[in-house]
């Protein structure tokens, strides 16, 4: 799934990135900009992705994978 949001990223496809989050899943700037459902995270990367982002490039690096239990 990094390597799939790492590849829309960089070619700038902000439909299939918005296609990562839940139809109700909400996303939060670090300026505290919310976009609440799929639909307006998609708004918002469309944004994004024209303005600010237009030139980016993103590159993850996996470190560590944990997972949360009940147990």
């Amino acid at each position: 799934i990094y390597a799939d949001f790492e590849t829309a990223w960089n070619v700038h496809d902000h439909a299939r990135l918005s296609a990562m989050w839940a139809i109700d899943g909400d996303h939060v700037e670090p300026d505290g900009t919310v976009a609440k459902g799929r639909p307006e995270v998609a708004a918002l990367l469309a944004r994004q992705h024209s303005t600010v982002f237009k030139t980016t490039t993103l590159h993850l690096s996996i470190r560590s994978v944990w997972m949360i239990s009940d147990t």
